[in-house]
């Protein structure tokens, strides 16, 4: 199943835009979703397994740098 996510990435540090820069290059490393980054957020396409591992791996990892919020939208009917 093809779903798509909307995520905001909030690093709580002074130099939140390394911080996510290197989120956003993380994501692209995904060679089988689409990742569109945008000003405010990041959409990411792709099947829906794929796209929960990555945020399993990559939030726990930005996680395990700073502290941080995520904000995520989900939809399988909404196509990008």
């Amino acid at each position: 199943m093809t779903i798509s996510i909307e995520i905001s990435y909030y690093p709580l540090t002074s130099d939140y835009s390394t911080a996510v820069t290197a989120f956003i290059d993380a994501l692209a490393a995904y060679p089988d979703l689409d990742i569109s980054p945008g000003p405010m957020s990041t959409i990411v396409t792709g099947d829906a397994r794929a796209i929960f591992g990555l945020l399993e791996t990559e939030v726990v990892r930005a996680f395990d740098a700073h502290p941080a919020v995520f904000t995520v939208k989900i939809a399988n009917a909404c196509p990008v």
